[in-house]
C-alpha cells in the first residue's frame, strides 16, 4: 500500500514526522523530498506518484489551502474516488481552516490537539492496530536519526556538512561501482536506506529467532545501526571487498579517505568519529560513545548487529530484483553484474559466527543462489523456495521495505561532451 502525502512546504516538519510514523507500520510513503531530485520535472514526478498511490492524504492547514500545488494534487484523486466509488482522498486536519467543498462532508483524522490521536484515526482507515504492529528497532532508529537531523559540521573555507542530508545523498558504492555503466539505468540506494534496511531486518528476523530485546537492548542495537556508518559522510562508502584498481578506488574515494589512508580502517573510523563527536549535542555524544563501547565488546549484541549489517547488501540485491521486476530485460545481465554479492563469503561466515540455528544458514545460502534470484526476478514467488524461515517472513524481509535512493547526479553539458 502506498500513500501520497499532499502538503504545503511550510508544514514540512509535521508531515515529515507523519511519514516516519507511517513507515513504522510498513506503509510505503510518497513524499516529495524523498522522490524528487535536482533536475527532475516536479509536475511529472508528482503525477507519477499520484498514479502509483492507493491513497492521497491531505495535510490541511491554512498554508495548504493557499497552495496551488496542493490543489493540483487533489484533482486526479477526486476523479478516481468518484470513478471507483471508494475512499481515496483522506483529509488530515492539522489546524482550523476553511475546507474546500468536496472535503466538507468527509470525516477527517483530527491532528489539531493531539498528533497521536490523529495518527490513531488514520491507522484505523488502513486497518492497522497500533500497539501490535509497530517495528521496535526501526522506531528507535528513526528517533536517533531525528536527533541528528539538522546537525551541521562546518569545514572552514570549504562547506558545511549536514549529517542526515549527506547520508541520504551518498550512494552505496558497492552497487554504484558495479551499476554505474549498466543499461537500462537504475537508481542506487543510499547509506540512509542501508540504515533503515538493517533495522527492518532486525524487526523481521528477531521474533523468528526467539529474541525479545528489552527496550534498552533495542535502543543499543539501534545505536549500532545509526552510528556505525556515520563516518561515511567523510570517508565515502567503499566496501573492503570491492575489487578496485588504485585509480578507480582513488576516484571513488573522497579527500578525507585519501588523507587518512595511511591509517588502518579501524583507526580511520575512530579518528573520523571523534571529529564528528565534537559537533554533537551531549545526548548524541553519549549515544555514540555507547555504540563504540558495544561494538568493541564482541558480545551477543555486537554479533547480532554485525550479522544484520553484513547480510543487508545481499538482501538489497533481491530487493532490487523485486523493485525493477520486468524492467531489466530477462535479469541475467543484472545478476551477472552483481555476482560479487552472491559469491562473497562474509555473510555466511558472520551467520555461522552469530548463530547455530540451521534456518539462518539456510536463508543465507538461498539468498546467495543466483539461480533462485533469477527465478524470483522472473516472477516465481518465494513460496516455492526453502529459506528455512516461512516464506511470508522472507517476503516481508525483502518486499516490506521501500528503498530510498541517492539523488542522481545530473551531467552538465561539458561532461556530456
Amino acid at each position: 500500500m502506498r500513500v501520497f502525502l499532499s502538503h504545503s512546504s511550510k508544514d514540512k516538519p509535521q508531515v515529515r514526522k507523519l511519514a516516519q510514523q507511517l513507515k513504522l507500520y510498513g506503509i510505503d510513503i510518497w513524499i516529495d523530498e524523498e522522490r524528487i531530485y535536482v533536475g527532475d520535472s516536479i509536475s511529472k514526478k508528482i503525477q507519477q506518484g499520484l498514479r502509483e498511490s492507493d491513497y492521497l492524504c491531505i495535510w490541511l492547514t491554512n498554508q495548504a489551502m493557499q497552495s496551488g500545488w496542493v490543489e493540483k494534487e487533489w484533482l486526479p484523486k477526486i476523479k478516481q474516488e468518484i470513478d471507483e466509488s471508494r475512499t481515496v482522498v483522506l483529509p488530515l486536519l492539522a489546524e482550523n481552516c476553511d475546507l474546500p467543498d468536496f472535503l466538507i462532508d468527509k470525516r477527517y483524522a483530527d491532528f489539531r490537539s493531539s498528533f497521536n490521536d490523529g495518527l490513531d484515526d488514520l491507522l484505523q482507515v488502513f486497518d492497522i492496530k497500533k500497539t501490535k504492529t509497530i517495528k521496535k528497532v526501526t522506531h528507535y532508529v528513526y528517533d536517533l536519526l531525528s536527533d541528528l537531523d539538522g546537525v551541521i559540521i562546518p569545514l572552514p573555507h570549504l562547506t558545511n556538512i549536514n549529517i542526515i542530508s549527506s547520508l541520504k545523498k551518498i550512494p552505496r558504492s558497492g552497487k554504484k561501482i558495479r551499476l554505474d555503466t549498466y543499461e537500462p539505468k537504475v537508481e542506487i540506494r543510499s547509506i540512509y536506506d542501508h540504515l533503515i534496511s538493517v533495522a527492518h531486518s532486525a524487526d523481521c528476523l528477531l521474533p523468528e529467532l526467539g529474541l525479545q530485546l528489552s527496550d534498552t537492548e533495542a535502543m543499543d542495537l539501534s545505536r549500532c545501526i545509526v552510528y556505525h556508518d556515520i563516518c561515511e559522510i567523510f570517508l565515502g562508502d567503499i566496501p573492503r571487498y570491492t575489487p578496485l584498481t588504485d585509480p578507480k578506488r582513488s576516484k571513488a574515494s573522497i579527500l578525507a579517505e585519501e588523507r587518512l589512508k595511511r591509517f588502518s580502517p579501524q583507526e580511520r573510523d575512530s579518528i573520523t568519529n571523534a571529529f564528528i563527536k565534537l559537533f554533537l549535542e551531549e545526548r548524541e555524544q553519549l549515544s555514540m560513545t555507547r555504540y563504540e563501547s558495544i561494538i568493541h565488546k564482541n558480545n551477543e549484541l555486537s554479533k547480532l548487529f554485525i550479522f544484520l549489517d553484513k547480510i543487508d547488501p545481499l538482501i538489497g540485491v533481491w530487493r532490487y530484483l523485486f523493485y525493477y521486476r520486468g524492467k531489466l530485460d530477462d535479469g541475467k545481465k543484472f545478476i551477472s553484474r552483481l555476482r560479487d554479492f552472491f559469491i562473497y563469503e562474509r555473510p555466511i561466515k558472520v551467520a555461522q559466527e552469530y548463530s547455530n540455528d540451521p534456518r539462518v544458514i539456510c536463508m543465507i545460502e538461498r539468498l546467495r543462489d543466483r539461480h533462485d534470484a533469477l527465478n524470483y526476478y522472473q516472477g516465481q514467488g518465494l513460496q516455492g523456495m526453502l529459506f528455512g524461515f516461512h516464506s511470508s517472513i522472507i517476503t516481508q524481509l525483502i518486499e516490506g521495505h521501500t528503498m530510498q535512493f541517492a539523488p542522481t547526479k545530473k551531467k552538465n553539458r561539458k561532461e556530456q561532451l
